[in-house]
């Protein structure tokens, strides 16, 4: 870097801005040196230094007005961020004032918070009165401040001043009701709603309709029969036993009837029909085609399809019937999806039309061992990624930005950080289960774990020696180790209570948590540990105790 001269005229500048109580930046900015550390050099080539310095870097010269405004601020009750505030004054230049006035903060006659009181709201006797009666009719206070359009804590003053906050025993949902309304209520308990259902057909809460149940001793929980025992005409019961033979499930049932789920559900044990797993067709089965049949072409269109392996989904657009006329089409031909005995040869492209032998096209095996091919040929695909050359270049160009700026940088080296301590660590416990003959069945290790990656790295970070950070872990190589240089050095991680004394043949076991618990873990140098494996010498310790 260029070393840039600075004038005597700049230097003269520089103290006496010094002088005048001016800080680093401030000096910096005034005299566009565009770095502070310049300040600072000079400074302490003029012995200027900034910790023995005289001045504060908040003593800015005050005008008599300021220091009165100051004054008059603090004898209202300000505080010191309030007083900046208003006279756009830093917080330390406020609190420097007020030492050399001998205005104490902290043990002042009134607290730095009090300010002026606002007179109180005087309300007329007409409010007064309305505010008495909603409240003696239960209506809670911030009901009555909405009503009356005045603030909840003069209601809640008001309440207390007249010595009626203090008798109010009702809770906060008790609304008086009418006699009518009362005998609703008694009619449709003993109807069998519960106070959900009255509180809907009501258009009241549900805690009130609770409140008055218990005041009539109408429990709910004990009471003979269920809360959702609705009493059902033969009409709705015969309504309900057709949907169940179309085979729709509780859910759908209640949809189209406008009834609850559980009232299907009681009604369907008391007719001794099965739910769910245990009837002929599942539940979500609705509609399979009762009374509609596929005709041969149809049933031949279905075998051409299976045989050319397209998806169930696409053969019903394609044909355009319903998933479960598939289904049924399938039982009929007994096509079982998965299993396939025939493979196409060729097939035509959708997109050029043309025919072409199926290895010019993608093929797919998807988790049940089916196999799928594209219905797009590989040229044409080339063909559309091609098309979008402007695309991948604008993509590549915001990359390359991207990942040379500070933050693009630190992203990418967390990801690479994380990406490596979690194959170091997935690799050790499929060695371990494999010595057990076992394997992790296709799931994710950290799942299994008792902490997280950022808990993991948090519990590493704590146990840090100097010399150690997240770029310095990795492999012990002897040939880069250097004894007397720290920069050479690298550290793994490490169980504390070595590893193969854990036995464990899955990621559920006791003895992997523990194996594997924040306890157990730390980072440790790669050459001890390296050291330590080959003497053993922590599993001599562990079997002593």
């Amino acid at each position: 870097m260029k070393k840039i001269i600075v004038s005597e005229e700049q230097i003269q500048q520089i103290k006496e801005l010094y002088k005048d109580g001016l800080g680093l930046a401030t000096i910096s900015e005034k005299l566009n040196l565009g770095n502070k550390n310049i300040i600072r050099n000079v400074l302490k080539e003029l012995n200027l230094l900034w910790d023995n310095s005289v001045y504060p870097r908040n003593k800015l010269k005050l005008s008599e007005e300021q220091m009165q405004e100051i004054r008059k601020l603090y004898d209202i009750g300000n505080g010191i961020t309030d007083i900046s505030n208003k006279l756009n004054l830093s917080h330390d230049i406020i609190s420097r004032v007020l030492k050399e006035l001998n205005l104490p903060m902290e043990n002042r006659i009134y607290d730095m918070k009090k300010r002026k009181k606002k007179g109180k709201t005087k309300l007329s006797e007409k409010q007064i009165q309305d505010i008495t009666e909603l409240f003696n009719n239960g209506i809670v206070y911030e009901t009555i401040s909405t009503q009356l359009n005045i603030g909840s804590s003069l209601v809640k003053r008001t309440l207390k001043e007249l010595n009626i906050w203090k008798d109010y025993i009702g809770p906060r949902n008790k609304t008086i009701l009418s006699d009518e309304q009362i005998r609703h209520i008694k009619e449709l308990y003993y109807a069998e709603n519960g106070y959900f259902q009255i509180s809907k057909k009501l258009n009241l809460s549900t805690t009130v309709i609770k409140r008055i149940l218990e005041e009539l001793n109408l429990t709910i929980d004990k009471r003979e029969y269920p809360k959702n025992k609705t009493i059902l005409s033969e009409e709705q019961l015969k309504e309900i036993k057709e949907l169940y033979d179309l085979g729709d499930g509780c859910k759908t049932i209640a949809k189209k009837i406008n009834l609850s789920t559980p009232v299907i559900g009681r009604i369907l044990e008391e007719l001794n029909l099965p739910v769910g797993n245990n009837r002929l067709f599942p539940r979500n089965k609705t509609l399979l085609g009762v009374g509609k049949e596929l005709s041969e072409d149809q049933l031949k269109q279905i075998q051409y399809y299976f045989n050319e392996c397209w998806g169930r989904w696409r053969i019903c657009d394609k044909m355009d019937i319903g998933i479960h006329m598939l289904y049924k089409g399938m039982d009929q031909l007994n096509i079982v999806y998965n299993v396939q005995t025939v493979l196409p040869t060729q097939r035509e492209c959708e997109k050029c039309l043309i025919t072409f032998p199926i290895a010019n096209f993608t093929k797919r095996i998807l988790h049940s061992g089916r196999i799928e091919f594209a219905f797009t040929c590989i040229k044409c695909i080339e063909k559309i990624w091609d098309d979008k050359p402007k695309n991948r270049k604008t993509r590549q160009e915001y990359n390359q930005k991207y990942y040379s700026t500070d933050k693009g940088k630190e992203n990418r080296r967390q990801y690479r950080l994380n990406n490596k301590l979690r194959r170091s660590i997935s690799g050790s416990v499929l060695r371990a289960l494999k010595n057990m003959n076992s394997s992790k069945s296709g799931e994710s290790c950290l799942d299994f774990f008792p902490f997280t990656m950022n808990e993991l790295k948090a519990h590493m970070e704590s146990l840090f020696e100097p010399w150690m950070n997240w770029d310095n872990y990795g492999q012990y190589i002897p040939n880069k180790w250097d004894d007397n240089d720290t920069t050479t050095w690298i550290w793994q991680l490490d169980h504390i209570k070595p590893h193969s004394l854990f036995e464990y043949s899955s990621m559920e076991d006791q003895s992997f948590r523990d194996c594997w618990s924040l306890s157990n873990l730390r980072p440790y140098s790669a050459k001890r540990n390296i050291i330590d494996g080959s003497t053993r010498v922590r599993h001599k310790e562990s079997n002593d105790e």
